[in-house]
């Protein structure tokens, strides 16, 4: 989410009073190897920048992480035993630390799971990865209802304050009214536009065109309320919307804050730096004096945040963790010939997925991939060459292999086997003509998928001997014997 958009959103719900720094910027590199024994290793490093504006931060992991004091992490091994079908990370007290440790709040749920499991079908083998970094936004009504509550904690504090400070001057129980009753309504407005338009991108990583989109639905929503912001390719949007932004409030203020007996109206002044200063300090103040200290009070909506933005999101919609923006790059070399995935193939086969926490806001992200290596000595002699021919030829013999719960069909993989050995069919054949057995059904679907595979091949090859000219060997000026050709064109004169 660009600058002014965050400012926007912060400054809607008021959460700037907390703002007494600028976040990070953190890169998370996460690689991941799965060798040809299908043992899997992982290392996962973490870096932690400046922010751009603000240049001269000395920012740590540490502070912002439950990390050790090392930045270098060695975090698991795999083995292949423990990788077959239901994958080695398949219950939450399994996930690897790091995958835990780098999403913030989702400690106390189920969340990223890996999953990675072999297939050895006797003609091939069959890898597939999946992993889902899943956020922890239950759905859109359960975001929506937690971003009220938050607002319905957040509001009687900053009322208190304001009414002690300006209570005498103005009268605030229209804002009061408004804070309590308008603003929930704008903010799901604000909430389900978002989810819409996110979720819509859901099939990839966000699209550049999704800032566009969200931009337009905000200038629309701001419209609503009075507030023009800058065309889209203005030359200082950010600036410009800020500035445009202050002038709203002030109208706002002016509106909801009528001065009582007559006294003069809210002015520009009371939004200068040192008057919001002096104002965000007795809030602090307010809070403490309440809570005991501003951490206490943050520990009480600590729950609500993650609920309404997720895990991720909350350090670009909400600045009050001051959590760093996060950049996210996860490389994956699997052995064998990668033939599905959805991230992008480098030249050097490995794959790779870029994204940052907005991608990830919501609804999450799923990283999946699938690698086959073919035996050709197996297929060659069930004179199957070229099989499998198609990515159908492989889901079939998947699917065929499995039970309908998932189990490996281990009679028909031992026929299977035993076909490769014997260089014949008849072990599998066995076992398709055995009506009794349960694979039975299994066996013949894959004989016809053999058999479909060789009758195409042969259509194939007598197709490309009927389109082969018959046309006589190029006149090259050597003869078959390997002397000159008696016959020369004439020279030109």
């Amino acid at each position: 989410m660009i600058g002014w958009q965050r400012t926007f959103v912060a400054f809607t719900v008021i959460a700037a009073v907390f703002v007494t720094g600028c976040s990070p910027r953190v890169f998370c590199s996460i690689e991941t190897r799965v060798f040809p024994d299908y043992t899997c290793t992982r290392i996962t490093r973490m870096e932690a920048h400046p922010n751009p504006d603000y240049p001269g931060q000395r920012p740590r992991l540490s502070d912002f992480f439950q990390f050790p004091q090392a930045e270098l992490y060695d975090t698991y091994a795999a083995q292949q035993d423990k990788a077959l079908f239901a994958g080695a990370f398949s219950s939450f007290e399994n996930i690897p630390p790091d995958l835990v440790r780098i999403t913030p709040g989702t400690q106390a749920r189920p969340g990223n799971v890996m999953s990675f499991r072999v297939m050895d079908m006797a003609l091939f083998v069959l890898a597939d990865f999946d992993e889902t970094i899943t956020d922890i936004v239950a759905n859109q009504e359960d975001g929506e209802n937690a971003l009220i509550e938050f607002l319905r904690l957040l509001v009687p504090e900053a009322m208190a304050v304001l009414n002690a400070k300006y209570g005498q001057r103005y009268d605030l129980s229209r804002l009061e009214s408004w804070l309590n009753t308008d603003l929930p309504q704008k903010l799901r407005r604000i909430y389900s536009g978002a989810w819409a338009i996110h979720s819509a991108k859901r099939s990839g990583v966000t699209s550049p065109g999704e800032d566009f989109e969200f931009y337009m639905f905000l200038r629309a929503e701001a419209q609503r309320e009075g507030l023009e912001l800058a065309e889209p390719g203005h030359p200082d949007m950010q600036r410009e919307n800020v500035r445009r932004l202050k002038e709203y409030a002030l109208r706002l203020a002016q509106r909801l804050c009528p001065p009582r007996q007559g006294g003069p109206g809210v002015s520009s002044g009371m939004f200068a730096e040192g008057a919001l200063d002096e104002l965000l300090a007795s809030l602090q103040q307010a809070i403490t004096a309440r809570h005991g200290s501003i951490n206490n009070f943050v520990g009480k909506i600590a729950a609500l945040l993650p609920r309404a933005f997720g895990a991720y999101l909350t350090s670009s919609f909400m600045p009050v963790y001051m959590l760093p923006d996060v950049a996210y790059q996860y490389r994956l070399k699997l052995p064998g010939a990668v033939i599905q995935t959805n991230g992008v193939r480098e030249l050097n086969g490995d794959l790779v997925w870029n994204f940052t926490d907005r991608d990830l806001a919501f609804t999450g992200q799923s990283l999946w991939a699938r690698s086959i290596f073919v035996r050709d000595p197996a297929v060659l002699s069930l004179g199957l060459k070229g099989f499998p021919a198609s990515l159908g030829d492989v889901d079939r013999v998947f699917g065929l292999c499995l039970t309908p719960q998932g189990a490996p069909r281990e009679n028909l993989l031992k026929a299977l086997r035993d076909s490769v050995n014997a260089r014949t069919l008849a072990p599998l054949e066995a076992v398709a003509s055995n009506a009794q057995a349960a694979d039975s059904q299994a066996a013949k679907g894959m004989l016809d998928l053999f058999r479909r595979h060789r009758t195409d091949q042969t259509a194939k090859q007598q197709q490309q001997s009927e389109e082969e000219p018959a046309t006589a060997p190029p006149q090259t000026g050597i003869s078959p014997s390997g002397g000159t050709n008696r016959e020369q064109p004439p020279l030109p004169r």
